[in-house]
């Protein structure tokens, strides 16, 4: 339990329990953040580096994950975040989800398990997506840059449009 704001320079583990940091956190290094139970982030985490969460019992970050993160692999447990808005790509097998913002993400977009995408006011994905899971955007709309593969049956949901730049396999 981190009262203040973080910067981590690598990983952060309880094997046991939980992690709480109580304000941002910024990234000096590729970090893995894994815990037993959930991780939970009252602020932004942003930082040029790659981040993986794998909390079991679920990730929730009150703001914004990037500006500058650079890829983002959620491997354990749900994600929530305010707005996730990424330079690189996303791989899931959790579901991954807004409560306040966008998924934005300018790389590639890899679901798996199942993992499911919601955004509260949109998903744009810049690069190829591979799904195995269902994209809702609950506000606006829902862009695909590129094409996007099924690797399972999807089903892509927007309040408003929804667009391919590319093929649908």
């Amino acid at each position: 339990n981190i009262g203040g704001t973080s910067s981590l320079n690598g990983n952060v583990d309880a094997t046991a329990n939980d992690i709480a940091f109580g304000d941002s956190v910024t990234l000096t290094a590729d970090s893995v953040i894994t815990a037993a139970g959930t991780i939970g982030v009252t602020g932004n985490v942003n930082g040029p580096f790659d981040l993986t969460l794998a909390g079991t019992g679920g990730s929730d970050v009150s703001g914004t994950i990037g500006g500058t993160i650079v890829d983002l692999t959620v491997n354990a447990g749900a994600l929530v975040a305010g707005t996730i808005d990424i330079t690189g790509n996303l791989s899931a097998s959790q579901n991954v989800s807004t409560d306040t913002g966008a998924i934005l993400v300018d790389g590639t977009l890899l679901t798996t398990s199942g993992a499911d995408l919601v955004g509260a006011t949109g998903v744009n994905i810049g690069g190829t997506s591979s799904l195995n899971g269902n994209v809702d955007a609950t506000a606006n709309d829902i862009a695909f840059g590129d094409s996007v593969t099924l690797t399972a049956d999807s089903v892509i949901t927007a309040a408003g449009t929804i667009g391919v730049t590319g093929n649908v396999n």
